[in-house]
């Protein structure tokens, strides 16, 4: 197998050169790539975010919504309430007429009996 070729100065040189360039250019693309993935963590941190503050957003609004079983159960009650208040008013105007119509009977039978016992 034949020796290969002495590497003399000037090549040398120039391969270290060509070494010191390509480590140049690998560590510009390192960093290029580690701000373009900086820059789209940035850009996801910031949708995600907006994405959290709907989410507490509608988490607020379901805490202050009233449910069907439980608007159900206070309506029934309410509807009880307003039935015992219509019926409790029923009685009394229905007292009312009876004692409005007892008045008139005895000052009926007051004057009756005024103008034929009176003085």
């Amino acid at each position: 197998m034949p020796e290969p070729p002495p590497i003399d100065a000037r090549d040398l040189a120039l391969l270290r050169q060509e070494i010191v360039a390509e480590k140049e250019l690998t560590a510009e693309r390192f960093k290029a790539r580690d701000l373009a993935v900086d820059k789209a963590l940035a850009e996801q941190n910031a949708r995600l975010n907006g994405m959290n503050e709907f989410r507490q957003a509608l988490q607020d609004q379901s805490a202050q919504m009233l449910t069907r079983t439980n608007f159900e159960l206070v309506n029934s009650a309410m509807v009880d309430r307003l039935t015992k208040l219509e019926t409790s008013q029923a009685n009394w105007i229905g007292r009312a007429s009876v004692v409005g119509v007892a008045w008139t009977v005895l000052s009926a039978l007051l004057v009756w009996f005024l103008t034929r016992h009176g003085p």
